[in-house]
């Protein structure tokens, strides 16, 4: 049976991290104690004006953290003096990283992401189209709260039981925000929770 399990943390640079992630239950103990590391997890940054790099070094430091017990996994960042919107990712850290397009995709154990570029992204326990669906009933928009319930509702309506979604955490208007679904219960996480 698959669980959510929320993490956040602070980068060697000073650059607050949250996330969160998919895995089975009985290894949601092992895998939160592996994200324990995400403290002091170096995240040098060398162009702050390429939002693609700042992704591809979120995506390197968060999937060092993953064990093979991980099947999914969100994360935002937040780096000052970013000026497009960048500092999201979600995926299955075993697979490799590929830009949001907004149409869904199989990631392997029943689960599906789909994102727009600037975010959100959003991953479900079912089937693409359904997460396609989803994400497709929102624009990348300033109001992550109108979002955040829109999409929450969409969960709800389609009886989807495990999600994680995430918004992008740098850069002009980014909302910093990643979401834990499970059975109706939402965990939320956001920067000011640091």
């Amino acid at each position: 049976m698959k669980t959510v399990f929320t993490y956040k943390g602070v980068a060697k640079q000073g650059y607050p991290i949250i996330g969160a992630g998919i895995c089975n239950n009985n290894r949601v103990a092992a895998v939160s104690m592996n994200f324990k590391s995400i403290n002091g997890i170096d995240m040098k940054i060398n162009d702050l004006k390429n939002p693609y790099l700042i992704d591809k070094v979120l995506y390197e430091g968060i999937k060092g953290t993953c064990s093979q017990d991980v099947m999914a996994i969100g994360a935002s960042i937040y780096v000052p003096k970013v000026l497009k919107r960048t500092g999201g990712i979600i995926g299955n850290p075993l697979l490799e990283v590929d830009s949001a397009s907004g149409f869904g995709e199989n990631i392997g154990n029943g689960l599906s992401v789909a994102a727009h570029q600037g975010g959100p992204g959003i991953i479900i326990k079912g089937d693409c189209h359904l997460a396609e669906k989803i994400i497709m009933t929102v624009k990348p928009e300033k109001n992550w709260n109108l979002t955040k319930d829109i999409l929450i509702n969409e969960l709800k309506k389609n009886a989807v039981d495990i999600a994680i979604i995430v918004w992008d955490g740098s850069g002009w208007e980014a909302a910093g925000c990643v979401l834990a679904y499970e059975k109706g219960k939402v965990t939320c996480l956001t920067f000011s929770d640091m």
